[in-house]
């Protein structure tokens, strides 16, 4: 299994997002990755383009087997009902289609204390385009 943690740090004001994945994985290499999202409405959003990421990338590293791990709840929720708030409606779609080509893919709720890496990425990504007034 590979196992992804992800995050999202928002910026109400500008509407910045900083997006945040890391990877843990059996081979040698634990890929990870972050980046700035604009124009993105609202935390929740936020939190869906950063899951939406790291499974293009999971799937672009050829992963079979995925656990994706997010401290919010709302969106781990939301993936498996398949009936998601209808901000996320379209990049929840999106994740369940790239979930689909994945022999077995896990969504997981952690708290935010197991997810300290993720989360400090991604207020590092949104901090060095927006400054340091961030939420989530």
């Amino acid at each position: 299994f590979a196992i992804c943690h992800t995050d999202a740090a928002w910026n109400s004001q500008s509407e910045t997002a900083g997006l945040c994945w890391t990877f843990l994985e059996s081979r040698s290499f634990q890929p990870e990755h972050s980046e700035t999202a604009l124009h993105v409405a609202s935390p929740l959003m936020a939190e869906a383009l950063a899951i939406r990421s790291a499974m293009f990338h999971a799937k672009s590293l050829f992963f079979n087997k995925v656990s994706v791990n997010s401290d919010s709840q709302q969106i781990i929720k939301a993936i498996p009902t398949r009936s998601p708030p209808s901000e996320i409606y379209g990049v929840i779609s999106d994740i369940l289609l790239c979930s689909s080509e994945f022999q077995v893919t896990i969504f997981k709720f952690i708290p935010r204390a197991a997810n300290v890496k993720a989360d400090s990425f991604s207020k590092q990504a949104l901090w060095t385009n927006c400054g340091p007034e961030i939420s989530i």
